[in-house]
């Protein structure tokens, strides 16, 4: 090449530097400044400053939906509670819905007593979901079918926190497999309500937050995260407050809503769900940022944590320290002291003993965790009076001490499982339907399980009955008696029969063996009903509104009284 054209192309190329160069130098113009990092466009992954990716991950395919769902259950213990009503709707990852949105009831069994409020709240008495309903395990395995359809993503309000543990429940009464829906065949869940918690504590600009008084008059008013509360404040439709379907139609526009308003934010929070994900983010063994419903509000629902140690007996939780607090105090305590005010129930702390910043962070369980703390831009630091230098030296300091307090920790959940096992045990055996998480089935009996979708409950009763069919795990053969017992009765023979008959009784007449006994709940209906009686009187309610509330109540009394005859239950 002659020397003249070697030139110029040098000088092509110095060209080419000089304008990359000027790109990135008005690249950095426009971001803000140190203190205000993390806001608007932009996530900050250590020294690198780079956009979040708007491409789904790995895991997401063009067929990948959201299954938006929520349950009415009647009460709130989702070992023992039964559902009422189940809605849920597909749609794309744009919102978009794919089929017409589900909606249909459970019916309760005769020896099943409903939380006497949750149908006050709800309208729903067992006699319309009897009406309405289809039998439980005909519902198990309908709501099975939809969170279990190929490259579902399934999500709702609080969901992790209460309705898919009543998927749990619900699927293993029904000896369908209790976890398959969030990892089998591209399968996966998230929650909103700790995206709206983030949204709230990071990027609160653009949306109402709604706030409310308590019974307190001397105390300020608080936030609240309520679905119908946030619904009604920025314009959303939601006509219903606790219909399922509504609820459900109300979530999918929340979530619409604030994918709008925060779209890079919501596209950073579904991709980084995963345990992967999570798990990459904490293993950076710096300080992370947690969004963690239970941190409470005045902190911003916000905890910066570094792992400690790993659960031995579940490699999903990790121990980890809240480091807006000085680690140091673990090395000065003994292991018992640390299962007390770390893992155990606070009446079981000894009087003026503080709970520890130590903490259980489950990774399958979809949290908000940021390995970059500059998302918590200064004005957020501002309003939580969050000091991130200090963070970030407690967190150094946590770093230095992980050989001498690691030991420790591991020494106190072990105490602490050791001090439960004795508890559950003094209890006496444990019932088969709460007992779930008392060891996982084994293969063999999960494909003795999945061959049983396919036989009628008369097939199924003369397998058992002629000893072809049982279980290797006692407790799916007592809760397939008990499933055949509930929507099948006529299989029962006679003994299965006055078994079924003694344990209707003990259900309704002993307590834990239910939510309730007989005598209790109808001490609370009249509980109940007095409460509503002073409320009409003193004018907080409408007399409508008294009628609607005396037709349930009345109706809850006539179930208690089927209920009792059905189980041969005397006085």
């Amino acid at each position: 090449m002659p020397p003249s054209r070697k030139k110029s192309s040098r000088r092509l190329l110095l060209s080419k530097r000089r304008i990359r160069t000027l790109a990135f130098c008005l690249d950095l113009l426009k971001l803000k400044s140190p203190q205000e990092k993390g806001r608007g466009d932009f996530f900050y992954f250590g020294k690198r400053k780079r956009r979040l990716s708007f491409s789904p991950t790995k895991e997401m395919t063009q067929s990948t939906t959201f299954y938006w769902y929520d349950y009415e259950t009647f009460g709130l213990d989702t070992l023992r509670d039964r559902p009422a009503q189940f809605a849920g709707m597909r749609t794309t990852l744009q919102f978009e819905p794919v089929a017409e949105a589900d909606v249909f009831y459970c019916r309760p069994s005769m020896e099943y007593l409903p939380g006497v409020m949750a149908c006050v709240l709800t309208g729903i008495t067992p006699q319309t979901a009897a009406e309405k309903g289809m039998p439980e395990v005909d519902f198990a395995k309908r709501v099975f079918k939809e969170l279990n359809t190929p490259a579902t993503i399934s999500v709702g309000y609080n969901s992790i926190g209460f309705d898919d543990k009543v998927n749990r429940a619900l699927f293993w009464r029904s000896l369908l497999d209790v976890y398959s829906h969030v990892w089998r065949n591209g399968c996966s869940r998230w929650d909103l309500y700790p995206f709206v918690l983030a949204v709230w504590a990071l990027r609160p600009e653009g949306v109402e937050w709604p706030k409310v008084r308590g019974t307190d008059p001397d105390k300020p008013e608080r936030q609240t995260f309520k679905l119908e509360k946030l619904t009604a404040a920025n314009g959303i439709e939601h006509s219903h407050a606790h219909d399922a379907s509504s609820d459900v139609s109300a979530t999918v526009a929340l979530a619409r809503f604030l994918a709008e308003k925060k779209q890079r934010l919501w596209q950073w929070a579904l991709n980084n769900r995963t345990k992967p994900k999570v798990a990459e983010a904490l293993d950076t063994r710096r300080p992370c940022l947690w969004v963690d419903p239970r941190a409470g509000q005045e902190r911003g629902f916000l905890r910066f944590v570094m792992p400690v140690a790993r659960n031995p007996d579940n490699q999903n939780e990790y121990f980890v320290w809240d480091c807006r607090e000085d680690p140091d105090q673990l090395t000065s305590l003994s292991p018992e002291v640390i299962a007390r005010r770390a893992f155990a129930p606070a009446y079981m702390r000894e009087e003026g003993e503080e709970p520890l910043a130590l903490r259980r962070l489950r990774i399958n369980e979809c949290p908000f965790v940021c390995a970059d703390l500059r998302v918590a831009s200064s004005s957020v630091c501002e309003r939580f009076g969050i000091d991130l230098r200090q963070v970030v030296d407690f967190g150094e300091k946590l770093t230095r001490l992980h050989g001498m307090i690691e030991g420790p920790v591991l020494q106190a959940w072990q105490i602490f499982e050791e001090q439960n096992k004795a508890r559950f045990e003094s209890e006496g055996p444990k019932d088969p339907e709460t007992a779930l998480y008392d060891g996982f089935v084994s293969e063999a009996d999960r494909a003795r399980a999945q061959g049983l979708l396919n036989l009628d409950f008369e097939t199924i009763a003369e397998q058992v009955h002629d000893g072809r069919l049982y279980f290797d795990d006692e407790r799916l053969n007592e809760l397939l008696f008990r499933l055949r017992a509930r929507c099948a009765p006529q299989t029962l023979n006679d003994a299965e029969r006055e078994k079924w008959l003694a344990e209707c009784r003990k259900r309704l007449t002993q307590q834990g063996a239910a939510t309730t006994t007989l005598e209790k709940y109808f001490e609370e209906i009249d509980s109940v009903r007095d409460r509503y009686e002073t409320l009409l009187n003193e004018g907080s309610i409408t007399e409508e509104r008294y009628e609607a509330i005396e037709k349930t109540l009345s109706d809850l009394w006539d179930w208690g009284d089927q209920a009792a005859e059905y189980a041969q239950v005397e006085g």
